[in-house]
């Protein structure tokens, strides 16, 4: 096979070299013990994402690739992606070092197989121009593109393919252009908006709150909180941070004005000052905003409003563990805040029992990885819940108050669950994850100074 190196992630159970003979050795009790595909002749350039590896091979290719690798007692299926052997790889002696990583469009690889004489046909190239003319640009459609030219053509079909794919790219690169200059005309419009907010925010705060900020009264109320009976994507586990189950009943007894949508970066700039998300817009939900971020944000609300700030915060702020652990929740001020996370799910519950926010249609209320191209959207375009909120399922996920360490239980009354030793939680999925994610009862959280671009919140205000 030619085979000159293997590059190592994580612990693949059938290789452990990394120099041309023990990579070979490997592969080949790989085939013998087939824990390849069937049909896997050679490896071209591959990758498999997260916990996984590489192979860097001379010629040949692998179509189809579907493996099942067991990584440190976790399960891993399909493979993921292919990379390019790019000048960021280096190479010592017989060791291959690899750079940058792609991913691949799977549509596209899943027609380009060979005939039985091993080369692309003509009638092959057509189905992929086909494929090419109704799909969406994308770095992975074109990545993929790049990979396929390298496979073996018959004469006529090669000339083909080579006149469709480089219109295809310039007609992309065109359209790329273009995007970025009317990207460029919004962000100037979105610049002049935002210096008007600003200057007359504090005014309409004052004025109006409810409809400064979007606020909607959700009453008090009792609740089934937990996964739907139904519900298969539901997680029962011993880590309490992820677990789902069992579905037990919650009181609420104080009613709350909750924001209809999740906080965005015209409102987070207007009381801070400053926006710090990566997809820029002014009605976008703000992301890269950490746990202590949200309570800053919260105290600097209530201020700017009258009201009595919420938290007791160190001083000064300091976006880390330490300080979180010793920010207090006075129960007795009128202030913004976060929701406790049982109140974050009554809220996205909105009095039905739906999978997702507002609707068992995942595409109807909520914006994740299969309809979202990977970034934020304005808020407030898909339906409301039965409350009138907004994006609960999807966009960002949003912080709550409470830590990872709640064990679901038996019936309780307005659950608060506090060990700032461990995770905060936050909620609702976000574009960049799956639409099991986006389930109102999916739990997870991560350390509460964490910040990424897929990270927001909802505030509230007891009532």
């Amino acid at each position: 096979m030619g085979v000159y190196g293997v590059c190592q992630r994580a612990e693949a159970k059938f290789v452990n070299a990394y120099c041309a003979k023990e990579a070979q050795a490997s592969l080949n009790r790989a085939l013998e013990n087939n824990e390849l595909p069937e049909g896997a002749y050679s490896v071209d350039n591959l990758r498999v994402e997260e916990r996984s590896v590489c192979f860097f091979a001379d010629s040949g290719r692998i179509q189809n690739l579907q493996w099942q690798l067991n990584n440190i007692g976790s399960f891993l299926s399909s493979l993921l992606g292919f990379i390019s052997f790019s000048a960021s790889c280096m190479m010592e002696a017989d060791c291959v070092y690899y750079g940058s990583t792609h991913s691949y469009d799977e549509g596209l690889l899943k027609i380009a197989k060979p005939s039985k004489s091993g080369n692309l046909t003509k009638s092959i190239v057509k189905k992929m121009i086909a494929y090419l003319d109704s799909s969406v640009h994308s770095d992975e459609l074109e990545h993929t593109i790049t990979i396929v030219s390298t496979f073996p053509f018959t004469p006529s079909a090669e000339k083909d393919w080579n006149e469709y794919t480089a219109k295809w790219v310039k007609e992309a690169k065109n359209r790329l252009q273009a995007e970025e200059k009317k990207a460029e005309e919004r962000r100037l419009v979105e610049e002049k908006e935002a210096e008007k907010r600003n200057a007359s925010f504090p005014a309409d705060l004052k004025k109006n709150p409810a409809q400064a900020l979007s606020l909607v009264e959700v009453p008090a109320g009792t609740f089934m909180m937990g996964a739907l009976p139904n519900d298969d994507w539901a997680y029962d586990s011993l880590d309490t941070r992820n677990s789902e189950m069992p579905r037990h009943e919650v009181t609420l007894t104080k009613g709350m004005l909750v924001s209809q949508y999740a906080c965005t970066q015209g409102l987070y700039e207007s009381v801070m000052g400053a926006n710090p998300s990566h997809f820029k817009g002014l009605n976008r939900p703000v992301e890269q905003v950490s746990w202590c971020d949200a309570v800053l944000f919260c105290n600097k609300l209530s201020e700017m409003e009258g009201l009595e700030p919420v938290y007791v915060l160190p001083q000064p702020f300091e976006n880390d563990n330490d300080w979180s652990r010793k920010v207090k929740w006075n129960k007795d001020a009128n202030g913004y805040r976060l929701p406790t996370e049982a109140e974050w799910e009554y809220c996205a519950r909105g009095g039905e029992y739906h999978l997702y926010a507002g609707s068992d249609n995942s595409d109807e209320v909520a914006w994740y990885r299969d309809n979202s191209g990977e970034e934020t959207h304005p808020v407030g375009q898909k339906k409301a819940n039965g409350f009138g909120l907004y994006d609960m399922s999807g966009n960002v996920w949003e912080w709550v108050w409470d830590d990872g360490r709640r064990k679901y239980d038996s019936s309780v009354t307005d659950p608060v669950f506090l060990d700032k030793h461990c995770d905060t939680i936050y909620r609702g999925g976000s574009y960049y994850y799956g639409a099991d994610y986006a389930r109102v009862s999916n739990r997870t959280g991560e350390s509460p100074c964490y910040r990424e671009i897929y990270l927001g919140f909802r505030f509230i205000r007891t009532i």
